[in-house]
């Protein structure tokens, strides 16, 4: 199946085009008020059907003649909005195609609804049905139900399925405010794999020449933004489609030589290294990836399945000129079934992952690690798993004593074997079985068992708990969670760019779980641009500790950070300068925090100090902040001050960070000019980058139990229907959480936090008990 590109639709994120066939579609049923009974009347009906008071238009209707109509049916109705009719209409009409895509939300996998109207706008959803269009638009017949007076003929292959397993990269898109949404080919792509195979997974091709040694080091692919003359290239925007899971084989100087598999969704960032072209971009999309080198690579004459002219092959079977390039699955099957053995240990032929211990009494593995080289082939006793270990299996290296951990990888070569005597460590042990092993390479740093017995997973790993046997194998969860510590790692020591912007900034949304993880990224440029910064939203999303979190990255060093709540009785005298008694029964100027730290920042202007106001709308702004109203604005100039009579300046290093609850009512205080002085960065369960966060966080511990924690919340916030009230995630983001523990945080936090909101409706903060949601957010 082709895939082409259109250069002058590709979207706001400049990789999205349309141009693929079949598409996809999103298509909502009815309207609003009856989506849930649409969704059953649509699976028996193989159809997907919208509900317009237009009625139902012939198939033959122009397009001036269908704008017409609606202009006289919402005659009071803004242009924008018959517009927005219009746009999507049309496209049901005249523009889906037989073969084409369908992804209807099914409404009636919810047992819960909503009284508010608010709530019934929501675009998130959790089941999906999907299908085929058979037969393009026609009118319903006489006595549809309501919202079913247009439709087009579905083959439903899918009637419920978990929208979260097509992955956070696809619900993005599928989450679309408007009732008819065409879909990006990058989307379709993934829904005709996920039709096809049962995973959405995709398959890329990269030439790295000179970009080699840097990104495989760090373990990531990397391409500009844009040309050197601005221009969008679509080998190099490519990158920008990589979902995490997805499979990369990598190509150098003639030869496919490792596959890696993507451990991120692809985010724009600043290049992590120095390469050639940062002359002229160093914006970039990046994708971080673990990287499995394949023993032996596969030259290009050894690719049977070439594909000439399509992607990355020319028409007389060359690789072309160019970056990166989609796949597709049977060029992936014709390689696997070619070269299953070079293939053994990769994401396209996964084995299994071993940890090794060797005695420290008969193997010094200090000088091992000063002597081996990548490549260099050696053999290890075989005690436990000897019938699991195969060519290809993965093998890390543990060195025990004080600083036990993980220090090196390898790769089995082979099967178990009976040892010659001269290999045995006993030697009157003639049933002593070996393997062979080739050596990757060291892990720096190491992965100290220290760590690892405080992580979810790894505490309970074989090395830990039986720590006097040889050979242990991983489970795939284990396996997952050693990979991305050692991905963090690797790639945590190379953030830093030519600019001097702290690397851990790039790293501390993935750290902190945020989707995109990019989002401080964003912040700190930000506040370059202005250096305050307010982080807002309702109670439990993080905001504080996410302040900090940025103000340590940011400024180093814990002397240079400063926390201060502000409450209805802090005044100017507090934070700013005030008179203030002494022990002798006089009084003096004394500095507050602000004016204490400003001048800190002034003699060290080569660091950055930064000052996290907590609760900031909590105090009386106008008094408290007084001539800071005017310093905030305007960094370079100097005003007096009305206690001690000094001048006054605030410094550029000084970075403010103030956090905001909205559920708080004196978010009202917050006026005009304050807002024009901040960057504000919104901070809510239903918007980026808090979006899915509890999810992300329970899964990363291991409580995938608990995933229904996660449903029961927002079950919840749809029923709130007010952003700024809604529950945050950190209430349960806990170490110790299990249903106890989530009762008890309903029963004793959330439970009084709705009765005061509903304190003037009492039976209304009833439908928001624990067992009233949890029935009917039953996994």
């Amino acid at each position: 199946m082709s895939l082409t590109e259109s250069e002058n639709d590709q979207g706001d994120l400049g990789v999205r085009s349309w141009e693929r066939r079949p598409r996809a579609w999103v298509i909502r049923p009815g309207n609003k008020d009856v989506r849930k009974e649409l969704s059953q009347h649509c699976l028996e009906s193989n159809i997907a059907c919208i509900g317009w008071e237009i009625g139902s238009p012939s198939p033959d209707i122009l397009f001036d003649d269908l704008r017409d109509l609606i202009n006289e049916t919402y005659p009071n109705h803004s242009d924008g909005a018959r517009s927005n009719y219009l746009g999507q209409i049309w496209p049901f009409i005249s523009e889906i195609e037989e073969g084409d895509y369908i992804i209807t939300p099914n409404y009636s996998r919810n047992s819960q609804g909503s009284k508010h109207k608010k709530a019934k706008r929501r675009t998130n959803f959790s089941a999906l049905m999907i299908g085929i269009c058979t037969s393009t638009y026609h009118p319903s017949p006489h006595g549809s139900p309501e919202g079913d007076r247009m439709r087009i003929a579905v083959d439903w292959k899918v009637k419920k399925w978990n929208a979260s397993q097509l992955g956070s990269g696809i619900t993005r898109y599928l989450n679309q405010p408007k009732t008819v949404c065409r879909l990006d080919d990058n989307v379709s792509s993934r829904i005709e794999s996920f039709l096809e195979t049962g995973s959405t997974r995709r398959y890329w091709w990269v030439n790295q020449n000179t970009s080699w040694g840097e990104e495989s080091s760090l373990g990531i692919v990397t391409a500009p933004v844009k040309g050197k003359k601005g221009q969008k290239i679509q080998h190099h925007l490519n990158v920008a489609r990589i979902y995490e899971g997805d499979v990369i084989l990598h190509y150098r100087k003639g030869s496919l030589v490792a596959v890696s598999e993507a451990l991120t969704n692809s985010a724009e960032m600043q290049r992590p290294y120095s390469g050639a072209d940062d002359r002229w971009q160093k914006e970039v999309n990046l994708v971080h990836c673990w990287y499995d080198h394949l023993p032996e690579s596969i030259p290009k004459n050894d690719i049977s399945l070439r594909m000439e002219g399509k992607e990355p092959f020319t028409k007389d079977g060359a690789v072309r000129q160019g970056y990166m390039f989609p796949l597709e699955l049977n060029f992936i099957e014709r390689l696997i079934e070619d070269h299953e053995d070079r293939l053994a240990g990769t994401a396209l032929r996964p084995g299994k992952t071993f940890i090794f211990q060797g005695n420290p009494d008969l193997w010094d593995f200090d000088s091992y690690l000063d002597t081996a080289k990548s490549g260099d082939v050696d053999n290890w006793k075989v005690s436990q798993a000897k019938n699991q270990m195969s060519t290809g299996d993965r093998v890390l290296f543990w060195k025990s004593g004080e600083e036990a951990g993980i220090y090196a990888t390898g790769t089995l070569i082979g099967e178990p074997y009976l040892r010659d005597a001269d290999e045995r460590l006993k030697i009157d042990d003639e049933n002593e079985l070996g393997i062979d092993y080739q050596y990757r390479g060291s892990i720096s740093p190491p992965l100290l068992k220290d760590e690892l017995i405080e992580h979810p997973i790894l505490k309970d790993l074989g090395v830990i708990k039986f720590p006097n046997a040889t050979n242990y194998q991983l489970d795939a969860d284990e396996w997952g969670a050693i990979r991305s510590l050692l991905t963090r790692y690797k790639t945590s020591s190379s953030d830093a760019n030519e600019e001097g912007m702290d690397g851990s900034v790039l790293s501390l949304g993935e750290d902190l779980l945020f989707d995109p993880t990019n989002f401080f990224v964003e912040v700190e440029e930000l506040l370059d641009d202005r250096p305050q910064a307010i982080f807002y939203g309702p109670p439990g999303t993080g905001k504080t500790w996410a302040a900090l979190k940025l103000a340590e990255v940011l400024a180093g060093d814990e002397s240079r950070i400063k926390l201060v709540q502000f409450h209805p009785s802090y005044a100017y005298e507090d934070f700013i300068e005030g008179w203030r008694p002494t022990e002798d029964g006089s009084f003096n100027i004394t500095d507050g925090p602000l004016k204490r730290m400003a001048a800190d920042a002034a003699a060290n202007t080569d660091d950055t100090f930064v000052l996290v106001i907590d609760e900031i709308n909590r105090a009386n702004l106008s008094k408290v902040l007084g001539e800071l109203f005017f310093l905030l604005e305007y960094r370079d100039r100097s005003i007096t001050l009305q206690y001690s009579d000094t001048e006054f300046q605030l410094p550029e290093n000084l970075k403010i960070i103030g956090t905001m609850n909205t559920a708080d009512r004196s978010i009202a205080l917050v006026d005009a000019a304050l807002r024009r002085r901040f960057h504000f960065h919104g901070f809510f369960p239903d918007r980026e980058p808090i979006q899915g966060l509890l999810r992300r966080w329970l899964d990363a511990q291991g409580k995938t139990d608990l995933l229904w924690v996660a449903d029961l919340i927002d079950a919840a916030n749809n029923k709130l229907d007010e952003r700024d009230l809604a529950i945050g995630p950190s209430h349960f983001m806990k170490a110790d959480l299990d249903e106890d523990k989530v009762q008890m945080v309903w029963k004793r936090s959330i439970m009084p936090y709705i009765e005061d909101h509903y304190f003037d409706d009492p039976d209304q903060a009833t439908e928001f008990t624990y067992d009233q949601l949890r029935n009917n957010t039953q996994p």
